[in-house]
Formats: C-alpha cells, sequence, structure tokens
C-alpha cells in the first residue's frame, strides 16, 4: 500500500483506496467547544487528527488540486481500529 522506495520487487495495482475526513459530533460540543466546524481546508487541519502511518513516514502532506498543507496529526498509526477508537 503507497509507492514503493525499491526496485527490488515487482508489484501491481489490486485496488484504490481513498481519504476522507471525518468528525464526531461531540467534536464541537462541551468541552471541546473551542473548536469550530472547519470552513476551509486550513481551518480542516488546525483541527486534533487521527492520521493513517506507515512506518516510513514522518511528515504529513494533504494535496488537493494545487494547494498543499503539511500538517502534524495528534495521533498516528497504521492499526484502523485505533484511528476509528
Amino acid at each position: 500500500m503507497g509507492e514503493l522506495h525499491t526496485d527490488t520487487v515487482i508489484s501491481k495495482p489490486v485496488g484504490v483506496v481513498k481519504t476522507l475526513f471525518v468528525a464526531s459530533p461531540q467534536l464541537f460540543e462541551k468541552p471541546f467547544e473551542n473548536f469550530e466546524k472547519p470552513n476551509n481546508i486550513k481551518q480542516l487541519f488546525q483541527l486534533p487528527i487521527a492520521d493513517w502511518a506507515n512506518v516510513n513516514d514522518k511528515h504529513f502532506t494533504w494535496k488537493m488540486g494545487k494547494e498543499k498543507i503539511s500538517y502534524e496529526p495528534k495521533f498516528s498509526t497504521n492499526d484502523i481500529r485505533a484511528i476509528l477508537h
């Protein structure tokens, strides 16, 4: 999953993974009321983010069209159950 950083293997695509940004409604209620619902992509990345991470990931960058935003997640893991929790 992701880009290969070696030429010692052969790979074939088997599927497409889409990224979704979701938030629990409780994030915008008490006691977290200091978070406002984002109106644009820059505001989105001001929220506490749990993100998928591979062992080699050090920097997180989101690309949307020509816009590119780097961010630091509050939590990152390669365990989908941990992210959902």
